[in-house]
């Protein structure tokens, strides 16, 4: 067994298209621990002052040749090329300060600075958390890696190798492809750390040796709708859909805001179905991947709608991708996700699907919570239901696993003897 590799399962093959346009969890999840492990940059800083955010560096980044200017341009890029969801707060502030000459400025190695008529709520948790504020050389290149991302599409393989410039112990971190849930506890009775499907298995006791890490997840489960009558429907059966998954199954926690955690939601008003809501002439289509949290809160849908005598037709789909591009069903199940443990995430989020985003926006500026709240529950007709929780369990005990043809886990290949 080697001490210096670390295996991680993963529930898909990860879209790795670049550090800078990735939007899928599982890529995301990999650019950041090649990234940022590098160490605590916790002498970071962010400051507002004087219509200005001035950003100060901590001195590692000083100690790896690396300065405010790898910084600047970075941002530059994020904001000027590439112009996508990743740079949705450096946009915000770019067109409220009304596209100034000299966003961002230079002061020192240590120091930037970036033109802000009015704070942001979110844009200091912005440039301090996320990993797409990644330093680069004159050539987009992400400066002082400590991996390397090494990926192998034929064999459904992913492996971060250290890079030889980074003196750290760990050698390599193994991503391992495994889609089905029933293999997980074999795989945690192995050590192999699990990122995606550890859900399932809340209760389980037998440490063996791991240790357990819980964490909040920023996954958040909705139900998008094309219509008025199924979104009331759905909203109408959150109660019920929230009863029996807790009775049923563990890992998912019930919400009804977008904005879960800014307060708890308590006496909320649920629609119920008219009676001249008539769902006997045509059977209700509901869309969703098959991955295994999905597959419950459908199991709990389809329940009570099979309870209530309304008629409805299942599509699965393999990937996300796929379930995105489906325009044709009447409910599609999608999970969406927040860079950081911020509300001005889930709000900016929000802005590109809203009728008035000018609306959603000014409340946000003035910090009001519960118009915020209501406005966002209201639109589009998008039902929040769950959000996500994780847990990590890991030993550094068992490295023992094996692929079929297509790249993905064996259960009968699993070896136990490393414990």
């Amino acid at each position: 067994m080697n001490q210096n590799s670390l295996t991680i399962e993963l529930d898909e093959f990860p879209e790795l298209t670049g550090i800078f346009s990735s939007y899928e969890f599982n890529a995301r999840l990999i650019y950041k621990l090649s990234y940022y492990t590098l160490g605590d940059f916790s002498n970071d800083n962010v400051i507002y002052k004087n219509k200005r955010y001035y950003i100060t560096i901590d001195n590692k980044w000083l100690d790896m040749k690396i300065d405010s200017k790898n910084f600047i341009k970075v941002l530059e890029h994020l904001l000027f090329d590439l112009k996508n969801s990743n740079s949705i707060f450096l946009q915000m502030a770019y067109q409220l300060s009304h596209k100034p000459q000299h966003f961002f400025t230079f002061v020192s190695h240590k120091i930037f600075t970036i033109n802000s008529k009015v704070m942001i709520p979110g844009l200091r948790e912005y440039l301090l958390q996320s990993y797409f504020i990644t330093p680069v050389d004159s050539n987009y290149s992400p400066l002082a890696q400590k991996y390397i991302i090494q990926e192998n599409k034929n064999e459904k393989k992913v492996t971060l190798v250290l890079n030889k410039k980074a003196c750290l112990p760990e050698k390599k971190i193994n991503f391992i492809i495994n889609k089905d849930v029933d293999h997980t506890v074999e795989l945690i009775k192995n050590g192999i750390i699990d990122i995606s499907s550890s859900t399932n298995y809340c209760n389980y006791t037998n440490d063996n040796g791991l240790k357990r890490y819980h964490q909040s997840s920023s996954l958040l489960y909705y139900f998008s709708t094309k219509n008025d009558k199924e979104f009331y429907l759905l909203r109408s059966l959150i109660n019920d859909i929230h009863s029996l998954y807790l009775q049923k199954f563990n890992g998912l926690i019930p919400v009804t805001s977008f904005l879960y955690d800014l307060r708890s939601q308590t006496n909320i008003r649920h629609d119920t179905v008219k009676m001249q809501d008539n769902f006997s002439n045509k059977k209700v289509t509901i869309a969703y991947s098959n991955y295994q949290q999905n597959k419950d809160i459908i199991f709990c849908l389809k329940t009570i709608l099979i309870d209530k005598g309304i008629p409805f037709k299942l599509v699965e789909h393999e990937t996300l991708e796929s379930l995105t591009s489906d325009n044709t069903s009447d409910i599609k199940l999608l999970v969406t996700y927040r860079d950081f443990q911020h509300y001005g995430a889930s709000i900016l989020s929000l802005l590109s699907i809203v009728r008035n985003p000018q609306k959603l926006l000014q409340s946000w500026l003035l910090d009001d919570t519960d118009n915020i709240i209501k406005y966002s529950n209201q639109q589009n007709r998008l039902v929040p239901i769950f959000k996500g929780t994780q847990i990590y369990l890991k030993s550094r005990k068992a490295n023992n696993w094996d692929y079929d043809s297509n790249g993905f886990l064996q259960k009968h290949n699993i070896r136990i003897d490393a414990i």
